[in-house]
């Protein structure tokens, strides 16, 4: 059996019941017993029950109660050597509820555990369930921060940053304490009250170990993968602070900028791991997608999505296609593309269907060699959104064929220009609005425009991303949310992500964009935008270069005058 641990609380109640050993808080007992434990079998199928999460790992579910929201997780066994391992050490319900207890013992704030149930045959764990009350009124840490406290204002800013000092002294604490969170990220921190009074709560607590003391390498790499977590809710030099507020008058780390020093490319180098595994999680099921195959086709989706109704849409694809008709955009040997409308549990969703055929065995092999054009859409889309890059977003992947022996491949994606949409393709944006003369108002939009896509070619480059075909023809136009020109990437099978784009690519992406915009698009008009574009000394400092580089790739492209380019 497991070793055991003493409880840090008032002794629990114990209750067998169904093969289950159950240990209850006594302060809620009453109504857990009758309305959990009783009830453990049929809460999933109750109408108010919300399935949180659900995968390899466990099944959370939202159950409203008189008593208030309970949370009720049921931890999946994952073969023989789950079983085995739960011998020797608690299972991660048991770990939860310890843990959740100590932690609460200590002042801490977290979740108040209301039960924990095992059901063991000679020893061998066979099932395992956890239930907490809910923490009602929250927010994650980072989407609190952009919700209440980003917008710059002095006292936002105040209550952001004693928001994070909570949270570095709140650690702190934490280790002080003795405890070690395997799994300490701002998904597991929950933010209740307004934005003066906000308070930090402790959640998921089942990789969390108490002991006596925590080391300072523990100490260091759990702060590591919580800063990372923050990335997006911080600002320059709030590491430092937070550090600083965790050592406070007793170092521990050696100091804060020590701290950091160590800190730092531990949460770059994260952050990378973390854009190539969510990168390819569109490839396997999780909690945001799935894999259905059907018919000889394999199916990558949207958990949301059907796939049946992916299968419907192509079909749809397919008769347009040999009809022809105003839906069909594209139709060529290599490739296929229409307007559809794809079934969704939110409504009819317009959508592009960008079909990749195949012509026999040698299409085949080249499969074997490098991903269908589909697939690599699909991961490349997936990545662009992962790093939050305006892109069309994928919905769905199909492949025929047997094994990495792929024939034809579909990609659904949105319809960015669908009918009663606002995006509009770059090259027939500028021949729309730029041609013949132009009032003062337009002249200063046209310059915008060229500044505002410079900006967001360099931000494509500065992120190590290269788009292998950046023609006008492949960005659309959408104005953001306060008017200034945004744009959205719509074609992205040979996009690569990297640590950075050489000069060489670089210059033949500017080439791709120069030779695939209007002549309207004046010389000041691109000089505005290399200027925009010029993010780095490189650049800056050789702009001859580039612009030498440009003229001669250009010249071995059609350049568009007033008419587009397919």
């Amino acid at each position: 059996m497991p070793e055991t641990m003493p409880e840090t609380m008032t002794d629990p109640v114990v209750i067998e019941k169904d093969g289950f050993v159950f240990r209850l808080d006594p302060a809620t007992a009453s109504w857990v017993k009758p309305r959990v434990v009783d009830r453990r079998e049929v809460l999933p199928d109750l109408p108010e029950t919300i399935v949180i999460k659900t995968n390899a790992v466990r099944t959370v579910l939202r159950v409203p109660m008189p008593e208030g929201v309970v949370f009720a997780k049921r931890y999946h066994l994952r073969g023989l050597l789950d079983r085995l391992k739960y011998l020797v050490i608690p299972s991660k319900a048991a770990a939860e509820w310890r843990a959740a207890r100590a932690i609460a013992a200590a002042g801490l704030p977290t979740v108040h555990a209301l039960l924990m149930g095992e059901r063991r045959t000679l020893g061998i764990l066979q099932d395992a369930c956890f239930a907490a009350a809910g923490i009602e009124n929250n927010l994650e840490f980072v989407p609190y921060i952009h919700e209440h406290l980003w917008d710059g204002t002095g006292e936002s800013e105040a209550n952001r940053a004693r928001l994070l000092d909570q949270l570095a002294g709140l650690v702190r604490r934490f280790h002080d304490a003795g405890f070690r969170h395997h799994d300490m990220h701002g998904g597991n921190l929950l933010v209740t009250g307004g934005p003066a009074e906000a308070i930090v709560h402790l959640i998921d607590l089942h990789t969390v170990k108490v002991g006596s003391s925590v080391p300072r390498g523990v100490r260091l790499r759990n702060l590591a993968k919580l800063l990372h977590s923050l990335l997006t809710g911080v600002r320059e030099g709030d590491f430092l602070r937070m550090l600083t507020v965790y050592e406070g008058d007793r170092p521990v780390l050696g100091g804060a900028d020590a701290a950091l020093a160590f800190i730092a490319p531990r949460v770059a180098a994260l952050e990378k791991r973390r854009l190539v595994n969510r990168t390819k999680r569109c490839l396997r099921r999780s909690s945001a997608y799935d894999v259905t195959t059907r018919d000889g086709r394999r199916i990558h989706h949207r958990r949301e999505i059907d796939a049946g109704a992916v299968l419907d849409a192509i079909a749809v694809h397919e008769r347009s296609r040999d009809a022809g008709g105003t839906d069909v955009l594209k139709n060529s040997r290599r490739s296929a593309l229409s307007r559809q409308t794809l079934e969704t549990p939110d409504g009819p969703r317009p959508v592009v269907v960008k079909e990749t055929k195949c012509h026999g065995v040698a299409d085949r092999l080249k499969n074997l060699f490098r991903p269908p054009r589909a697939m690599a859409s699909w991961v490349n889309g997936t990545g662009l959104g992962v790093r939050r890059v305006p892109a069309a977003e994928p919905l769905a992947m199909v492949l025929e064929g047997n094994g990495r022996l792929v024939g034809r491949s579909f990609l659904l994606m949105e319809d960015v220009a669908s009918r009663g949409g606002d995006g509009t393709r770059l090259d027939l944006h500028i021949l729309e609005r730029y041609a013949g003369p132009l009032d003062a108002a337009r002249r200063e939009e046209k310059r915008e425009l060229a500044r505002a896509f410079g900006r967001f070619v360099a931000d494509l480059h500065a992120r190590g991303i290269y788009h292998r075909d950046l023609k006008a023809v492949n960005v659309f136009v959408r104005p953001a949310e306060d008017g200034a020109p945004g744009f959205i990437l719509v074609d992205y099978d040979r996009v690569v992500f990297g640590e950075s784009v050489p000069r060489r690519r670089r210059i033949k992406n500017l080439a791709q964009a120069a030779a695939s915009i209007a002549v309207l698009m004046t010389k000041t008009d691109r000089l505005r935008f290399f200027r925009a574009y010029a993010f780095d000394a490189d650049a800056r400092e050789n702009a001859r270069e580039y612009g030498r580089g440009v003229a001669a790739e250009c010249e071995k492209k059609i350049v568009v005058r007033y008419e587009p380019i397919e």
